[in-house]
């Protein structure tokens, strides 16, 4: 059972992770025009996903102040990326689940 949200069962947890994924794939901020894409990077998404990776993978809540993980997100995917303080990860994983 995820650390994170104590008294909930792991398979009810893990099938409202994977169903409020595929729910808000819909919604990011992209626009498709036949077989292309564009992408607009929003730091609230990666904070929500960000919160909810770290509840499905049982990751502490220091997880996202790593700097290398900063490095790594940075150089390879998005170069505007922010780390994210324990305690906002904290504040947002409550938002999600309460």
């Amino acid at each position: 059972m995820p650390q994170h949200l104590k008294g909930q069962q792991q398979i009810s947890f893990t099938r409202t992770f994977v169903a409020s994924v595929c729910d808000s794939t819909s919604s990011q901020s992209n626009s498709v025009i036949g077989e292309i894409s564009s992408f607009t990077y929003s730091q609230q998404n990666m904070r929500d996903y960000m919160a909810k990776y770290v509840v499905a993978t049982n990751q502490p809540f220091l997880y996202d102040e790593d700097p290398i993980l900063e490095w790594y997100v940075q150089n390879s995917v998005q170069p505007t990326f922010m780390r994210v303080p324990r305690n906002t990860l904290k504040t947002d994983i409550f938002r999600i689940y309460n």
